[in-house]
């Protein structure tokens, strides 16, 4: 009896096809949560005749209205996660700015700094100088060393105090508003001596790192 069978090759199971495969009914799925950095940009004088210090502010937590003075400052693709998600929380921020002094024969001290309060309009430009978070330095006059960049980062965590910012409800918002708690970015100029006639000009970038989650539900 000849035992020596011929054996025959194994059938070859192309997996690639079957995953390949698209299934007849696909969801719509986004990820359980997105983390994003979104921008924006102010230009503006900070510029008070008859003053010698001016301030300006911003709320970074709050990426719905960055502007509290001015409504609708959504920063820029927000509007495109706020359609997916439902809640949104600022986990940090970074801020570049650009002052050009416009005074011909005065020089200006200029900074940013962040607070964790809202100081108002009425925030002093030299208690914000001496603020030991602020970046500041000195401009000279209009068509001199008049242009100086400054560079300054934060997070919320670190300006809260609280380890449990990044879980903390109140830093948490819908992203059809902005969070309870929020914390500042001010722009600041002052001059030693003297008051302003034309101002100082910021070029303001403001950029944020945001974590969007809670997908909204499809609208049957």
């Amino acid at each position: 009896m000849n035992t020596n069978r011929r054996r025959l090759p194994k059938r070859r199971v192309n997996r690639r096809a079957r995953r390949s495969r698209i299934p007849r009914q696909i969801a719509n799925i986004h990820p359980r949560e997105l983390v994003v950095r979104l921008t924006f940009y102010k230009h503006l004088v900070l510029n008070a005749p008859s003053l010698n210090q001016v301030e300006v502010r911003f709320r970074p937590t709050n990426a719905f209205d960055v502007d509290p003075v001015i409504a609708s400052t959504a920063m820029s693709g927000f509007n495109e996660c706020a359609a997916i998600y439902e809640y949104y929380r600022v986990l940090h921020s970074s801020t570049r700015v650009t002052f050009t002094n416009l005074e011909a024969n005065l020089p200006s001290s200029v900074g940013c700094c962040p607070t964790n309060v809202d100081l108002g309009t009425s925030a002093l430009a030299t208690a914000l100088y001496s603020n030991p978070n602020a970046k500041k330095t000195m401009v000279g006059p209009l068509n001199g060393t008049s242009t100086k960049t400054l560079f300054h980062r934060m997070s919320t965590q670190q300006i809260s105090g609280f380890r449990d910012a990044r879980i903390n409800d109140n830093f948490t918002a819908l992203t059809t508003g902005g969070p309870v708690d929020n914390w500042y970015w001010y722009y600041f100029c002052s001059l030693p001596t003297g008051t302003y006639t034309s101002g100082v000009e910021a070029q303001i970038n403001i950029t944020v790192t945001v974590r969007f989650f809670s997908v909204i539900p499809p609208v049957s």
